[in-house]
């Protein structure tokens, strides 16, 4: 069954803001065929082909992906592939603009970069990290979200480098933040 979010047809023709459209046009603007997408996805140019004619849904996961090739639109693809990764997305942002003024301060103070910003970004523990924060914020009122990036941060970064994901470690930052 085809999503109905797919299907967005006037007059028998896909409106300009659906996803098979959107495809399309991402496609065009790149100066790519379906074939060339589909290697740049993962998937078979047929897949490229039933997405762009509204034959089948979309998965969440490749619709961050043409998000990521989208740079201008991402924002829309993940609120296509759902809340929960429109939400990933303006959290990832919010830590790379605290992550790059760090690097200023350590510039400013003649601090070392490395020594400012010495954790990589590994996205499955930065999931682990926030879904846990979640999961303890049931029920409560979310914090500001510059707290709430400061929370996220310290957290990925005390679990990055212990190498384990401890949910009562997370509890105990999140007391203090």
């Amino acid at each position: 069954m085809v999503d109905k979010r797919v299907k967005k047809k006037i007059d028998g023709r896909f409106s300009s803001d659906s996803i098979p459209m959107r495809i399309k046009d991402l496609r065009k603007r790149l100066g790519v065929d379906q074939k060339a997408l589909a290697e740049d996805l993962g998937v078979s140019q047929g897949t490229i082909s039933e997405w762009e004619s509204g034959d089948h849904t979309v998965p969440p996961i490749a619709l961050m992906a043409i998000g990521r090739m989208d740079y201008d639109n991402t924002e829309w693809w993940y609120e296509q592939a759902g809340p929960r990764f429109a939400e990933r997305l303006k959290l990832t942002r919010v830590i790379q603009e605290v992550r790059a003024e760090r690097l200023r301060v350590a510039e400013q103070t003649g601090q070392s970069q490395t020594a400012a910003m010495d954790v990589s970004w590994d996205p499955e523990l930065l999931a682990w990290v926030i879904e846990t924060i979640e999961a303890g914020l049931k029920g409560r009122a979310r914090p500001d979200p510059d707290k709430y990036a400061s929370a996220v941060i310290a957290c990925y970064e005390v679990s990055h480098r212990a190498g384990a994901r401890d949910a009562a470690m997370v509890s105990s930052i999140l007391k203090v933040a």
